[in-house]
């Protein structure tokens, strides 16, 4: 199919698409494309699935669904969304090995996640399978400059590693004006933020520590943890172990409710332990909330100390809770850096622009045809 006379046909595979991670919300807030055509495939676990023993036997009909699928339909790309730790790679192998190996379709691979310590795991041997799976894709996407520089470390093509960004939708933050929203947080309560999925790996417990100091110090700070997941009973259990009657858990909120409460907000926190790119971290800046996070994956990439916020390497709850401070006593910064990010939020991560290189990536790819 030549790019010139029809759109180019691409088969998405990913969670579901109403499910809670960064995946999805990828996709929801891309499409449509303007040149491409896509299809969704969902893969991995179901928002309703409950039963631990239904993965493998659902595993198993994902293949097969995943094989009708192309041999019934003609897809120029195949996109696969794998994250680098022991279940994405070993799940998300078998897709690549029936599309790109078996039925040579041309791929495309994006790491939306990347754990370090299964990363120091790929040698030897298990780097070779890797790379002779994984590698064959025409284009492999990651959030970071260390994730592609271990990538070529791997023996990858570095023409083919691409450094991408996550996004934030533009139409949720349609009327918004940084001026208004500056003047109401200097002159409302100093929300703290947090909106992640709830595991300890989002640096949760580092939270809610950081808190019990500031509330030491500045007691009519609140603490707002907006999110679901397997922490959730043991962080409610925590907040009133440690009586923090300031700290509010709101659970899962999403689209309308996720922009209201970003608009109510003063900082955005976030101290994860890895990250690639977090899809609430730039839809906070989006907003013109100053950040406090660490210094990791993508992040790093772009965070200027001072200019964006704050940022360590350090999971010390003093250094993070002296951050905040700075930033509820220093309403001139506090002021420079809503207006810093709410323009570089606009400028490198809409929605339009990470589109439209996307895009680009799969005609480029697409034109290529077969092979």
């Amino acid at each position: 199919m030549g790019t010139s006379s029809a759109k180019l046909k691409v088969l998405l595979v990913h969670p579901d698409i109403k499910d809670l991670g960064g995946v999805a919300s990828f996709f929801r807030m891309l499409e449509p494309f303007e040149v491409v055509d896509t299809r969704h495939f969902i893969n991995g676990r179901r928002p309703d699935e409950k039963a631990a023993h239904f993965s493998f036997t659902r595993l198993l009909g994902d293949y097969v669904r995943f094989t009708r699928t192309l041999l019934g339909e003609h897809f120029d790309i195949v996109h696969i969304n794998p994250s680098l730790n022991f279940k994405g790679v070993m799940r998300d192998s078998v897709f690549i090995l029936i599309a790109r190996h078996l039925l040579r379709i041309r791929m495309v691979v994006f790491f939306h996640g990347w754990e370090l310590d299964f990363a120091q795991t790929v040698r030897g041997w298990r780097l070779t399978v890797f790379r002779a799976v994984f590698g064959k894709a025409d284009a492999t996407l990651v959030l970071a400059k260390e994730f592609k520089q271990t990538l070529l470390d791997w023996g990858f093509a570095d023409e083919k590693v691409i450094v991408e960004t996550t996004a934030f939708d533009e139409t949720l933050t349609e009327g918004f004006d940084i001026d208004q929203a500056i003047t109401a947080r200097q002159h409302g309560p100093f929300n703290i933020v947090f909106l992640s999925r709830l595991i300890k790996e989002k640096g949760l417990y580092e939270s809610l520590a950081t808190f019990a100091l500031l509330t030491k110090k500045y007691p009519a700070m609140r603490l707002l943890v907006a999110g679901d997941g397997e922490e959730f009973l043991n962080v409610k259990a925590y907040i009133e172990r440690e009586h923090l009657e300031r700290a509010v858990m709101l659970g899962y909120i999403q689209n309308r409710q996720k922009i209201d409460l970003l608009a109510q907000s003063s900082v955005f926190f976030l101290p994860s332990y890895t990250e690639g790119l977090p899809i609430s971290l730039v839809e906070a800046m989006a907003m013109g909330l100053p950040i406090v996070t660490r210094s990791v994956g993508g992040i790093k990439d772009f965070f200027l100390q001072g200019r964006n916020g704050f940022a360590t390497e350090s999971l010390d709850p003093q250094e993070f809770a002296s951050f905040i401070g700075e930033l509820y006593e220093r309403r001139d910064l506090f002021v420079e850096i809503s207006h810093y990010n709410y323009g570089y939020a606009k400028e490198h991560f809409a929605g339009s622009h990470v589109r439209q290189r996307m895009e680009n990536i799969y005609t480029t790819i697409g034109g290529k045809g077969k092979g």
